[in-house]
């Protein structure tokens, strides 16, 4: 019997040179070398939803999300189950997660800080401990790093009061807000 035409197929050839799996894929006008996404391994479906051309040499995920707006991180579903892509970059190019951290307590931290790239050379491992130091020190802690209110008052020392729970407020905004609060209840009465 004749092999299969196709590359690097086993198969023995049932119809013009190719096996029974090809000739089907070239009867409805697919490249029979072309691999389906059944015999691709999940490091091959993986990369062909990363973009490599950025200028800033960033490797851009382009498949599914989580997360909104600015905060997307990529997702890919391996082995059962919704992994972060850039936790999965680092498997598969690094082959493993430290072990004396624990497989659930490492994390895979960004250096760029974008969420979508996963570029092992720009990603690192830590706890998450880590990855707040990292964040504070990169002046990204969220509302600790504001110096306004979101109506434009500044927080100043006399402007802003700390709740016991460490949340900020401004005090203009509170001003307003319970002079308004108490002028609907004079209407009302």
């Amino acid at each position: 019997m004749k092999p299969c035409i196709a590359e690097s197929c086993p198969d023995n050839a049932v119809a013009r040179n190719m096996c029974d799996k090809h000739w089907k894929r070239w009867r409805i006008g697919k490249d029979i070398n072309k691999k389906s996404r059944f015999d691709k391994t999940s490091k091959e479906r993986f990369f062909e939803k990363v973009n490599m051309n950025t200028s800033n040499g960033c490797w851009l995920w382009t498949g599914g999300t989580r997360g909104r707006g600015t905060l997307q991180y990529g997702s890919a579903w391996h082995q059962g189950k919704n992994v972060g892509a850039h936790r999965l970059s680092w498997i598969f190019c690094n082959g493993f997660l430290p072990s004396h951290l624990g497989l659930n307590k490492a994390e895979v931290c960004h250096k760029c800080d974008t969420p979508l790239c996963v570029n092992p050379d720009h990603l690192f491992i830590g706890t998450r401990s880590d990855n707040m130091q990292d964040k504070i020190k990169k002046g990204r802690c969220g509302q600790k790093s504001k110096t306004h209110c979101p109506s434009g008052h500044k927080y100043s020392e006399s402007n802003t009061y700390v709740s016991k729970s460490g949340s900020r407020s401004c005090r203009i905004c509170h001003r307003l807000l319970e002079g308004n609060r108490r002028t609907k209840l004079k209407e009302y009465n």
